[in-house]
């Protein structure tokens, strides 16, 4: 029978914190006891952890129902994240990583928006990331996004909701673990990708269905320990612009998608040019790919802004120090909030 909302978890190796997180996520699905919610987790197979995560995800069964799927071979993490989503039979679909958690009234607050208005495509909710690992009780909250979030509640236009919160985050890559969106927005996207997994792409899809919802509760808390290396920050820029190339014509045009990405380089110039620009004097082939795709896209914009780029960057670090400060009311706020999640207040710096 399908479900309406499918909590997808694609996991591999973190046996450790994924008991931590996963067992604080099924605890709220098992308060809302909800037939309409499902839990699917896909393995990537590791030798030294696998028995461990196989015993674990048993006992976990016995709590609730949860759809287990163990990979015969290590299918990456985008097969992985692509194998989870064929598995799922939900409306929306909501990949949450295995160092994140949902908290306490996130799944009330989503059933009750979905029931409300059902034409809605796209969901996401504001989260707080965590300096450390999740099992550590002495990692606190680094980061909350609900400030950032200048709309809460639902939003009839769709289209134009999702363009305004992707410009207001600064063009960054929506949080995967904060994003719910149409599994058949996914499966038209994915259709034509067979050899991706196009989450971004297809949450521009859901968005431009419908309706949205935004969530600026603090919903979701996130692990802090996935350390970027270079390479990876590279291929994580270039799977951006990919990504977004996927949504057009499903529900964009070429020139609003490039609009978007437009403006993601604008508001990240410091640090997408001070990386490509170094990267490229050491000869890395994916620096030469950003700065290909740089000149191409907004040529004119990119030699104006690697000419001014202390000044930009003056800006930008003014920017950061407006909004840490901003951060610590938001701190502040919840951490005097009567009925907070008791997790979100023991974190708090």
């Amino acid at each position: 029978m399908s479900k309406l909302i499918s909590l997808c978890f694609p996991i591999y190796n973190r046996i450790e914190t994924f008991k931590y997180t996963f067992s604080r996520t099924i605890g709220e699905v098992c308060r809302v006891n909800s037939d309409e919610i499902e839990v699917v987790v896909s393995v990537n197979p590791e030798e030294k952890t696998i028995e461990e995560t196989k015993r674990f995800l048993t006992e976990m069964q016995e709590k609730t129902q949860i759809v287990v799927n163990i990979n015969e071979t290590n299918i990456g993490i985008g097969g992985n994240g692509r194998k989870v989503f064929e598995l799922a039979t939900g409306k929306y679909i909501w990949m949450i990583g295995d160092d994140d958690y949902i908290l306490q009234g996130c799944l009330d607050r989503i059933l009750k928006a979905v029931h409300e208005h059902p034409d809605i495509g796209w969901i996401y909710l504001a989260y707080g990331r965590l300096d450390g690992y999740p099992e550590d009780e002495k990692a606190q909250i680094g980061e909350l996004t609900s400030y950032l979030f200048q709309k809460n509640g639902y939003i009839a236009d769709g289209k134009a909701g999702v363009i305004a919160v992707h410009n207001r985050f600064g063009g960054k890559t929506l949080f995967s673990s904060a994003n719910l969106f149409l599994k058949s927005a996914w499966q038209e996207v994915a259709d034509e990708n067979k050899d991706d997994n196009p989450q971004l792409g297809a949450t521009f899809c859901a968005a431009s269905r419908g309706g949205i919802y935004l969530d600026d509760s603090i919903n979701v808390m996130a692990g802090g320990q996935t350390t970027w290396s270079e390479q990876a920050d590279y291929s994580s820029l270039i799977s951006y612009f990919r990504d977004m190339s996927f949504a057009i014509n499903h529900g964009f045009t070429e020139s609003e998608i490039h609009s978007m990405i437009r403006y993601s380089m604008r508001h990240s110039l410091l640090i997408l040019w001070f990386r490509a620009y170094r990267s490229l004097f050491q000869g890395s082939e994916i620096g030469k790919q950003a700065l290909g795709f740089f000149f191409r896209i907004m040529p004119m914009q990119t030699v104006i802004s690697t000419i001014f780029l202390p000044v930009i960057g003056f800006y930008l670090l003014l920017r950061n120090k407006y909004r840490n400060r901003v951060r610590r009311k938001v701190c502040a706020q919840y951490r005097n909030k009567a009925g907070a999640d008791p997790d979100i207040v023991s974190r708090l710096a």
